[in-house]
């Protein structure tokens, strides 16, 4: 990518890109509009995650501001950052609302392969869990729109409260969290324009696109990175996050790619083994009782799942912020963790480390903890049981809490955390103790808290938000998902919640697997229509639903697979069918890497999605799967090719339908498949090099197709041998096809678990 820079403007461009921007002033709440005169301030070189380039400065200097720019040129030319810099340099304090590192106006300043906004397919993410993430083109209203306007609906990102496009906001602005990537459609063969925020450690930022009144052409894009009106110091400095910018062909691409940038840029580990986790609250809701864990465990003693984690959720409180157990559970819990621990099980236990009940008596005791809004009065969210204060983690005595609470907590012995309500640190006009906090700073500031407290060896899983990347490097787990529901769709009527929604959460996130153990939320496939019993708030009778049909709960079950992070389980164990609990044994153990969507651009949500497995036998070569979904409400005859589905050039495949154990044959690229898949259904695909040897194309156990399952593996000429292993207490099938006559033929056999098995050609 080619740079040019004149004063606060710049543009970036290649055979491709053609974006003209500039920079504008500091948004100072207090203070004038400044008007930048960039000069040159030096170069030098210096590695940015993991790339070596060149790095730019530029300086403007104004009213006891200095603005520093700065542009990073890697040398193989395939990235480009830019960040700003502020520092104050006069003799009294400021206060810094925002900073931005650039803004475009109008079509002619971007271009994506020549073409403006009424040829584009833009991707938006969302930092809440419950936005709907995905590409819309911001010149057609279908549903897709809708589903990006849904976030601009109900958050309130800094550059609205900076009032830096509120003005023009009516319902136009269209925001993405942290990163969004543009393509031209009518140029499918060109690359698109993806932009993202490599940090949110010390601010949040948001990407935003206004569409003109008509939505045939571009109005304003930027990206705007929030400073929340902190007090800026005489001397003192300030920067945003690098934002890269670098060609990418599909979405998947530039996912995939932002996140192993981040990886190195972050200096983090990618994600390790995965768990398998159950948890009470989406049959039980706050009602779950002492009883009710002695059940279950019961009856997993006798008939065991392969399960990590139980998780005790809400509703053994007496209220947030006391965090006592209450009359319910009147033994305490201690004795329940040593339970769950003595069934085989890691204990774990729901709080939120950020709320507080105002009715809570370290609320009454202690008000000056509680953050404050914008307008001096205390900082609150609401909850289904009444209104929350907001913890202020930047004041002194919010870590004493925080240590006392979690503390105790661990002494009883859980040793897995699931921590809610931490997106509610992010809303707009949060302030603090320390005056120089945004609610990035606060929020990490809280979360090293918690981890100091439980250590290195408690797992901790941030549940009601996804802010990763600030904290990536102390968290264990994330919550990808809604609130997950025993009925497809959801019960009031809006799209928000339903389960396809959930389904695009999952789809579009799978990139944070790279970075993180993901959990897209909790599936439960039970059969039930009536509520289990009456609960506190009304909508908690609806957790114990169970209403989906047998298409709906295997596509959640695939769902949970591709997501490429922990399973997660809601049941009640003494009333899960035979067949439903069979199911189960397709997504436990956690295994598989995230899937790639293949299909950003199709209407409503993608339905491809492919999955490198690499088999715990390393006598097995790789293979892919691929699920293929229909979201209509009516059964669809689906015909693709493998060509769809990135096997251009790559030789025959032997594809093996999962769900009817059907192999479809060996496959050139462009050979077509035809599946039935029933409304809200999913087909998976196994697809293996086919090079004449015998080779296994599938079984009946896990949607790896093997990957999980088989060790031992032994493939001569003429047989295929090995071993089945798993905790499952069900017969395995096993699949191979074998070169035969004109054609192949497929050999079947069907072994007990941990049992050995060989296949021959009958011939």
């Amino acid at each position: 990518m080619k740079l040019t820079r004149q004063g606060a403007k710049f543009s970036i461009s290649n055979s491709s890109i053609a974006l003209c921007g500039e920079t504008p002033g500091p948004w100072l709440p207090e203070g004038p509009a400044c008007e930048l005169d960039f000069a040159d301030a030096g170069s030098e070189q210096m590695q940015l995650a993991g790339a070596t380039g060149k790095v730019i400065r530029e300086v403007s200097e104004t009213d006891g501001i200095v603005l520093t720019r700065e542009f990073f040129l890697a040398d193989d030319g395939r990235y480009i950052g830019l960040r700003l810099g502020i520092e104050n340099t006069s003799s009294q304090a400021v206060r810094l609302g925002s900073l931005t590192p650039f803004t475009v106006r109008s079509d002619e300043n971007l271009q994506i392969a020549g073409g403006g906004m009424e040829t584009w397919r833009v991707l938006h993410l969302t930092r809440g869990k419950a936005g709907i993430p995905g590409s819309f083109r911001p010149w057609r209203k279908d549903i897709d729109y809708e589903d990006a306007l849904i976030e601009a609906a109900s958050n309130t990102p800094g550059l609205v409260s900076a009032g830096q496009v509120d003005e023009r906001r009516d319902g136009r602005t269209i925001f993405s969290e942290p990163a969004t990537f543009i393509k031209n459609e009518t140029q499918p063969d060109k690359p698109g324009l993806f932009m993202g925020l490599m940090n949110e450690r010390e601010h949040v930022g948001t990407f935003y696109l206004i569409p003109s009144a008509d939505n045939s052409s571009l109005d304003e894009f930027g990206v705007v990175c929030d400073f929340d009106s902190i007090t800026l110091a005489p001397c003192q400095q300030r920067k945003t996050h690098w934002v890269f910018l670098f060609q990418a062909q599909t979405e998947a691409e530039a996912l995939s790619r932002f996140a192993d940038l981040q990886l190195e840029h972050l200096n983090i580990s990618a994600p390790g083994e995965r768990l398998n986790v159950f948890c009470s609250w989406y049959f039980y809701g706050r009602e779950f009782l002492p009883a009710d864990l002695d059940e279950n465990l019961a009856i997993l003693k006798d008939r065991p799942l392969p399960i990590d984690v139980f998780i005790i959720d809400n509703g053994w409180i007496d209220a947030f912020g006391d965090w006592n157990a209450n009359e319910k559970w009147p033994d305490g819990m201690a004795v329940e963790a040593q339970k769950i621990r003595a069934a085989g099980m890691i204990p774990g236990i729901w709080t939120a480390p950020f709320a507080l009940m105002k009715n809570s008596q370290i609320a009454q005791e202690h008000p000056e903890m509680i953050a404050k809004d914008i307008n001096g009065g205390p900082a609150t969210f609401g909850y289904v049981e009444g209104e929350c204060y907001l913890l202020d983690p930047t004041h002194p005595f919010a870590e004493e809490y925080l240590r006392e609470y979690l503390g105790r907590l661990k002494s009883w012995g859980f040793t897995f955390h699931k921590l809610d309500f931490v997106t509610n640190m992010f809303g707009s006009g949060r302030c603090f103790h320390d005056p120089h906090a945004t609610r990035a700073d606060a929020f990490r500031r809280g979360i090293e808290i918690i981890r100091d407290v439980l250590g290195p060896d408690v797992h901790m899983q941030l549940c009601g938000g996804l802010q990763g990347a600030g904290v990536l490097d102390i968290v264990d787990s994330l919550r990808v998902g809604a609130d997950s529901l025993g009925n497809w769709e959801h019960y009031f009527g809006t799209r928000k919640g339903g389960m396809l929604a959930q389904c695009k959460q999952a789809m579009v996130r799978t990139y944070l697997g790279k970075l993180v153990e993901t959990d897209p939320d909790s599936i439960m496939l039970r059969r039930r229509t009536e509520p289990f019993r009456k609960h506190v708030a009304a909508k908690h009778d609806l957790l114990s639903d169970g209403k989906f049909t047998d298409a709906e709960a295997f596509t959640l079950v695939v769902r949970q697979y591709t997501t490429g992070g922990c399973t997660n389980m809601t049941e009640r164990m003494a009333e899960l069918t035979e067949d439903r609990r069979a199911l189960y044994r397709h997504m436990i153990p956690a295994f598989g890497p995230p899937a790639d969507v293949l299909d950003f651009e199709h209407e409503n949500c993608p339905t491809l999605l492919k999955s490198f497995i690499e088999p715990k036998c390393r006598t097995l070569d790789p293979w892919f799967t691929l699920a293929v979904c229909n979201w209509d409400e009516q059964p669809t005859s689906r015909t693709l090719t493998l060509c769809e589905a990135g096997f251009e050039g790559q030789g025959p495949q032997a594809v093996f339908e999962f769900q009817g154990q059907q192999f479809l044959g060996i496959k050139t690229a462009d050979d077509l498949i035809e599946l039935e898949i029933p409304a809200h259904g999913t087909r998976l695909l196994r697809i293996a090099p086919w090079e004449g040897r015998p080779l296994i194309v599938g079984t009946d156990l896990h949607l790896s197709g093997g990957g999980a399952e088989l060790a031992d593996v032994m493939v001569t000429d003429k047989s295929i041998c090995g071993k089945v292993t798993t905790d499952w207490d069900y017969p395995v099938k096993i699949s191979a096809v074998f070169r035969g006559g004109d054609g192949v033929e497929l050999v079947s056999t069907t072994v007990a678990a941990d049992e050995e098995f060989c296949l021959s050609p009958s011939q």
